[in-house]
């Protein structure tokens, strides 16, 4: 029974990515999906073990100025994205798991932002820093041959959700983060001379 019932269950996560066929995504496909593309997700990170993406992701360098590598924090904005880009499903001929919109591309991950929840915001010196890494980013997927570049939102406007969501010691009336995301807030010349 277990096993009879297994395809269907993966059919039923494939039929919840309805995105797919409100952007017609299979029609695309008949041209293309992806093959020979780098996609460049600038984010917090990307999970390059999460086994709808193991295949297709490179790690590219942490720009943000921290020296985290795997904490609760890094790829919790990056991982979905990839995800939604350049899945490939998993478990019996991929029909687990998401598949993205170009399964056949490839994701280049630069960490350039913070999730607003880590810890490392507390210093305004390092939300300061996050337009600066988005720009140092930027030219990092041109120059390894990233054909199409996903930007991050501006780091000091996160989602409001993830704002209430964070913190506040019994010390202080505001949480630490939000020195570090207003910090960030706003862009650079140098995202811009970037672009």
């Amino acid at each position: 029974v277990l096993a009879a019932s297994a395809p269907a269950l993966a059919d039923q996560t494939r039929h919840q990515e309805w995105w797919l066929d409100a952007l017609d995504v299979p029609q695309a496909w008949h041209a293309s999906r992806g093959a020979g593309v780098t996609v460049a997700v600038l984010s917090d990170g990307v999970d390059a073990t999460q086994q709808d993406i193991s295949r297709s992701v490179t790690v590219g360098p942490d720009l943000t100025g921290t020296t985290e590598t795997a904490t609760t924090y890094v790829g919790l904005q990056g991982t979905p994205i990839a995800s939604l880009i350049a899945g490939r499903g998993h478990g019996a001929r991929g029909r687990s798991g998401i598949v993205g919109v170009a399964p056949g591309a490839r994701v280049l991950s630069i960490r350039v932002t913070l999730d607003p929840r880590d810890p490392a915001l507390d210093s305004a010196t390092t939300g300061a820093g996050l337009p600066t890494a988005i720009a140092a980013g930027i030219k990092y997927a041109v120059n390894h041959h990233a054909t199409v570049i996903d930007l991050p939102l501006d780091p000091g406007q996160p989602n409001p959700a993830q704002v209430a969501a964070l913190p506040i010691p019994p010390n202080r009336t505001t949480a630490p983060q939000l020195a570090g995301l207003t910090a960030a807030a706003g862009g650079s010349a140098a995202e811009r001379q970037a672009i």
